[in-house]
């Protein structure tokens, strides 16, 4: 959506926001064409455009809200409370969420949205959403990799146990903490061997080689039971 700014933000309008505003205030075509000494023609179409912007602008804030957009202006507890209602609908309302979810996924760069989308798909327990949120691990802002580790591990997927492997050495510490927790519920031997060498390293932060031993021990007790 194009927004028609103020004249506060001057440093960051566009030719036709600029022709719009004056066309705003009351100026003519004429007076326009002088002031941003550019042909009539042109103006006219400054204008056309800003006239749609506005019309589109009115026209999306009248649209109602699909579940997602309400999703995303609420608390943790009441989004939770708004899934638990999700899981009461028909299969169709379903689908129509998880599509809008996974296109969000792809598509918005608004980093503290994708946050939510990715928490959302943890709570989802789908792992549908998996290839995305594998990808998501590689992503430069070290709390959207953290977000997918967490919706990794409620998932719980074996598929997403290299990933989780490459968590373990993430340069964020945090992130390297979510994997370790991760690997708590798919873990196997081979995650045990893995955990284990970098126990040893002594620039790693407390908490984390504590999640690293957390993460040995809830393997090894889920491998115990298995038996």
């Amino acid at each position: 959506m194009i927004k028609i700014k103020t004249w506060k933000d001057i440093d960051k309008l566009e030719d036709y926001e600029i022709t719009y505003l004056l066309y705003n205030e009351g100026k003519n075509i004429d007076i326009i064409s002088k002031i941003r000494n550019l042909e009539k023609t042109q103006i006219q179409q400054h204008i056309i455009k800003g006239k749609a912007s506005k019309k589109e602008k009115k026209d999306i804030g009248k649209r109602k809200k699909t579940l997602l957009e309400k999703l995303i202006l609420l608390d943790k507890e009441k989004r939770i409370k708004l899934l638990e209602d999700l899981k009461q609908k028909d299969e169709i309302k379903i689908l129509e969420f998880k599509k809008e979810l996974y296109k969000k996924l792809k598509t918005d760069k608004n980093l503290d949205d994708v946050i939510i989308y990715i928490w959302i798909c943890g709570e989802l327990r789908d792992d549908k959403f998996l290839d995305i949120i594998h990808e998501f691990t590689l992503h430069f802002h070290g709390n959207i990799r953290r977000m997918s580790y967490s919706a990794m591990r409620k998932i719980k997927n074996k598929n997403s146990l290299e990933f989780f492997y490459r968590g373990l050495t993430d340069k964020k510490p945090q992130v390297r903490q979510y994997a370790a927790r991760g690997l708590m519920d798919i873990g196997d031997e081979n995650s045990i061997k893995k955990i284990k060498n970098l126990i040893s390293n002594k620039n790693e932060k407390e908490y984390v080689r504590n999640s690293f031993f957390q993460a040995i021990e809830a393997i090894e007790n889920r491998l115990k039971n298995k038996v």
